[in-house]
């Protein structure tokens, strides 16, 4: 799971309004006429493949596109966070593992793993692994199993910090200014406190 969408294009100069973007015609969609640096990354993931499994190579294809773009802090066309939010549903041993594998390969061999998770255990986590400086620009959370993710947010037996999680999630990344729970703030003051003290 992760922070981003849509392709990022960079403009020269600030414009009043947003450029007009036409309309993908979908019905011509073929992933092997995926251009340029996507059309790479998509190939090599599927070339690794024990099992080929086009969409969840394109999902995950996506995902390290907007994983750059976060850590490089770059825009949509229209000026939004470039935030994704991606889930593949297929059978058990069906080559769901092998986009995840590309996108933490990938992290490893750029030194991005201080910008990736695996599956949060609390709202405070969340927000602490963006606000520290170990999400430099972004954070990826690549999440097995996500039904179990998604069901343990919302189990009534799951803790108020296990249930924050989802709207946590969406806030972060559909908000342009995310503001932190008074708990939490206070709890960051008084971390930082004590570390004063030990400085001192």
């Amino acid at each position: 799971m992760n922070a981003h969408t849509n392709i990022v294009l960079q403009q020269a100069e600030p414009k009043t309004h947003a450029p007009e973007i036409p309309w993908s015609d979908w019905r011509e969609f073929s992933y092997e006429d995926i251009p340029g640096l996507a059309g790479e990354l998509y190939k090599e993931t599927e070339s690794r493949a024990s099992r080929s499994l086009p969409k969840a190579s394109l999902a995950g294809t996506i995902q390290m596109l907007c994983m750059a773009a976060g850590r490089g802090k770059l825009k949509t066309h229209t000026g939004g966070k470039v935030n994704l939010i991606t889930y593949t549903a297929a059978p058990s041993a069906a080559g769901k593992e092998n986009p995840q594998h590309m996108i933490k390969s990938l992290a490893y061999n750029l030194g991005w793993l201080r910008s990736m998770s695996n599956s949060p255990r609390s709202d405070k986590t969340i927000v602490l692994d963006f606000i520290e400086e170990k999400a430099e620009g972004c954070m990826v959370y690549v999440v097995d199993e996500a039904h179990q993710f998604l069901r343990a947010m919302s189990s009534s037996k799951a803790s108020e910090y296990t249930q924050a999680m989802l709207t946590t999630i969406l806030s972060i990344t559909g908000s342009t200014i995310y503001p932190i729970s008074s708990t939490t703030a206070r709890e960051l003051r008084k971390e930082c406190r004590d570390r004063r003290e030990k400085l001192a």
